[in-house]
């Protein structure tokens, strides 16, 4: 998971900072979505094993302008 975290953190970073202002949607799944998770939520290795990722209604995570975290919900909830 570790090379998958690196890759998700750098083209989160990469990519999504070309997208303020924009709504994004990225779909993933297994271990590629923890990994984007544990990043977004600047979560430990302990925390994300806590984490359940449900496959539906997507999670939704809004942003300010500097990309920190302002709201964070499952679609239709």
């Amino acid at each position: 998971m570790q090379k998958l975290s690196d890759f998700k953190r750098f083209y989160f970073k990469d990519k999504t900072l070309q997208t303020v202002g924009k709504n994004v949607f990225v779909g993933a799944h297994g271990n590629s979505i923890r990994a984007l998770v544990k990043h977004i939520k600047q979560l430990s290795d302990d925390e994300i094993m806590d984490v359940e990722i449900p496959n539906f209604p997507p999670l939704v995570f809004e942003f300010d302008e500097k990309l920190n975290v302002v709201s964070e919900y499952y679609l239709g909830k």
